[in-house]
């Protein structure tokens, strides 16, 4: 039989043992997450435009891995791996101020990509897709498109059915009007066809305003409504 002096050191030993495991465990732990930590800091997945990158094939254009929302526009444009921004004027249209747009093609058809951003700090606030916009007009003769039911199914495909949906609009020339839009923590995606029989639309990413949206133009029932 062992002694108790014996019997004793083993005990020690295997306290000893438990809190060097203990310890060994707590510092691993500390390390991974200042690491998580440290890489959460930057990481701002959870602030950019969702699913953009799946709708369209712009990777080459606007470097969308990098861009997140309330980043300065300017850095946006010094990032661009090929430096085609068209800059304007700027003029404002509701939150938006709108200075610097790319050309794109969508199924061999002409768009242009507006990057919208707060005036007040220059900041990213959200990415219109747009056809002949050129501000509050439009170009009739390059904003018609025969993609609808393209971008639709697309979209539907990304982010499932539409949220809302507003189709007893219309605009100031009384022609209809329609939207239909997504509702995401940090994004909003909503799909305008500004006027439907002259086939113009737009699709707009951009930070939750946290304000009701009513919809395209003078709608006479809201979505909400029809509850």
């Amino acid at each position: 039989m062992q002694d108790f002096f014996t019997l004793k050191m083993i005990f020690l030993r295997k306290i000893v043992n438990f809190l060097i495991k203990t310890t060994s465990i707590f510092i691993i732990s500390s390390i991974v997450i200042a690491n998580n930590t440290v890489l959460g800091s930057n990481n701002y997945d959870i602030n950019k435009p969702i699913g953009i990158e799946k709708l369209l094939d712009i990777s080459d254009s606007i470097p969308i891995e990098n861009i997140y929302w309330d980043m300065k526009v300017n850095e946006i444009i010094s990032n661009s791996k090929i430096p085609k921004y068209i800059k304007s004027k700027g003029f404002k249209i509701g939150y938006c101020y709108f200075k610097y747009s790319i050309q794109i093609k969508i199924k061999n058809e002409p768009w242009e990509i507006w990057l919208c951003e707060n005036q007040k700090n220059g900041r990213l606030y959200g990415i219109s897709i747009e056809k002949g916009f050129n501000g509050i007009f439009f170009d009739n003769n390059k904003s018609k498109t025969k993609l609808f039911d393209m971008l639709f199914k697309k979209l539907n495909k990304i982010y499932g059915p539409p949220t809302k949906h507003w189709k007893e609009c219309h605009n100031t020339r009384w022609n209809f009007t329609e939207q239909y839009s997504w509702y995401f923590e940090k994004t909003t995606i909503s799909f305008v066809i500004r006027d439907v029989p002259l086939q113009q639309m737009a699709i707009h990413f951009h930070k939750p305003t946290g304000k009701k949206d009513y919809g395209p133009g003078i709608c006479n029932v809201q979505p909400d409504d029809e509850k």
